[in-house]
């Protein structure tokens, strides 16, 4: 037989005639042969597609492979793309053939943790200020993520106060944790610059905006034709215009680094990097 089933045997009288032999029928059944096919534990990072499920098999006969199964096994799980760090079982089944019986061992799919990047912005502000509201920014988020679905924040930390002299602090991340993800801190550093010898800063009602600026920034506060002058932190000058109400400044001719913005007297900070 060349599969599984059931087949007629004779027994025939032979050549010598002296005996008086009669035919005999029995049947042969050929069952089927037990076939365990397990399921490979597999392993993908939070927000990835399941990947490719794989089998083991033990039990084949003759020369026979996977490729001789007449439907091969499927695997189910209920893990999605949107599960959830953790471990969740694969089942197998659905398999069948002539010449075996299946039987399945279960694996497991573990889903680990996502790199998130969060890095804190560089900023800028001048001697004597309080040290302004650092910004977080993140690179890593799958499916839909936001720092808002974060279990905790990392913490900002930095030495300088408003009485700290001029240079470099470093704005330190620490700390935080999420269930989906493994957090990589990036540090920024505040620059604190002289003062400018002109009237105290107001920021209250002029607010720059995207900042950091890459090509391009508008005043917001501006109500009419406005002198504006940028300088870099040397407090040399490297741009002066009138800009009207809601213009674009373009700057994407000014080398990286830090500017500072003057309008009509007062003078609002920006950090210009690209």
């Amino acid at each position: 037989l060349h599969h599984a089933g059931s087949a007629q045997i004779t027994a025939a009288q032979g050549g010598n005639t002296e005996y008086g032999a009669v035919s005999v029928s029995r049947t042969l059944v050929v069952n089927k042969v037990p076939l365990t096919v397990a399921v490979n534990n597999a392993s993908r990072v939070y927000g990835d597609e399941n990947p490719v499920f794989t089998f083991s098999y033990s039990g084949f006969k003759n020369d026979d492979t996977p490729d001789d199964i007449d439907a091969l096994p499927e695997v189910t799980t209920s893990a999605t793309k949107n599960s959830v760090v953790g471990t969740y079982t694969l089942t197998a089944g659905n398999a069948s053939d002539n010449n075996y019986e299946f039987s399945y061992v279960p694996g497991q799919l573990e889903i680990s943790k996502a790199i998130l990047t969060i890095a804190v912005s560089d900023t800028v502000r001048l001697y004597g200020d309080a040290n302004p509201d650092f910004t977080l920014s993140y690179n890593g988020f799958k499916n839909d993520d936001d720092e808002s679905r974060l279990d905790v924040l990392p913490s900002i930390g930095c030495a300088a106060d408003a009485n700290s002299p001029v240079g470099p602090y470093g704005i330190v991340l620490s700390g935080g944790s999420d269930n989906n993800y493994e957090y990589i801190l990036v540090n920024g550093t505040l620059e604190i610059l002289p003062g400018t010898g002109v009237d105290r800063i107001e920021t209250q009602s002029l607010k720059l905006y995207p900042n950091p600026v890459k090509e391009s920034f508008i005043i917001e506060g501006i109500t009419e034709n406005t002198p504006v002058t940028i300088s870099d932190a040397n407090g040399n000058s490297v741009l002066q215009r009138t800009v009207l109400p809601n213009e674009s400044i373009w700057v994407s001719h000014l080398p990286q680094g830090i500017y500072l913005v003057r309008v009509n007297g007062k003078t609002v900070k920006i950090i210009k990097s690209f």
